[in-house]
């Protein structure tokens, strides 16, 4: 599946894959800074923003997409930065295919099955959906009664469309997210697990996350043997967005790796 994507400034080519109930949009801000010396592909991963959806959400699957999509794109050699569940499916892509990928950067994630977490967040997307809220304020006054976090509702809100151009609602797949849960909370491929990545990785975690702890570190440094690991302070699980001054210092000292 060829996927949506968003490209800014010249140079190295560096992909950016967003989150769960994201968008490549997400990281507009991010991408900028880093479009002042790389080819910036900001991704919309399948079943979300503009994007075409599909019953499958494997990591694999998604991994499989991104390669299409750079295959089509024709840009060779790439660093990729991933967020959460776009850090699983670089971290598939990278051990999928070593050569292909300068430098890898993973934002609080870790190679592994993640115990339920957004229950609420699925029964409120539905509950808006069922709504046919007209406007993002109707929607996040339903939204509201299942998500209680103003900064998560807005995060959320971004991927509801009250455009006049077609149907208002969720650029997400609502139906594929829940079907394929287990899937997007597990784990990488059986079949990558037995690869390594011996380029430049970085694993980046918010102090106040538990995404991405300590005890990971010895998996990951199984995988990726020359991942190093950075923490920021006073970040939750949006490091990029909680902390962008310090998550962009950490990214302009990792510019050798895509260069």
């Amino acid at each position: 599946m060829r996927l949506h994507v968003e490209e800014l400034g010249a140079g190295h080519p560096v992909i950016v894959l967003h989150g769960l109930f994201g968008s490549g949009d997400n990281w507009r801000p991010q991408a900028k800074h880093l479009s002042e010396q790389n080819r910036v592909v900001l991704v919309d991963l399948r079943n979300h923003g503009k994007s075409p959806h599909g019953a499958e959400m494997s990591i694999a699957a998604m991994a499989t997409d991104v390669e299409d999509t750079l295959d089509a794109l024709g840009l060779g050699r790439v660093g990729i930065l991933g967020h959460s569940l776009g850090g699983k499916v670089a971290m598939e892509c990278v051990l999928r295919n070593p050569t292909s990928y300068s430098g890898m950067v993973v934002v609080d994630i870790a190679p592994k099955t993640y115990p339920v977490r957004h229950t609420e967040i699925l029964q409120g997307m539905r509950a808006v959906a069922d709504a046919k809220a007209g406007s993002r304020r109707d929607a996040d006054s339903v939204l509201a009664e299942y998500v209680t976090e103003d900064r998560v509702r807005a995060f959320l809100l971004k991927s509801y469309d009250t455009s006049s151009h077609g149907e208002r609602g969720w650029r997400i797949n609502i139906d594929a997210v829940e079907h394929e849960y287990d899937h997007i909370r597990g784990g990488l491929s059986d079949q990558v697990l037995e690869n390594t990545y011996s380029g430049p990785a970085l694993f980046i975690a918010g102090e106040l996350s538990d995404y991405l702890q300590v005890e990971d570190e010895q998996v990951i440094g199984k995988l990726f043997p020359e991942a190093r690991f950075e923490t920021i302070a006073q970040a939750g699980h949006w490091v990029h967005a909680e902390q962008p001054a310090a998550f962009l210092k950490l990214l302009d000292g990792f510019r050798h790796a895509w260069s």
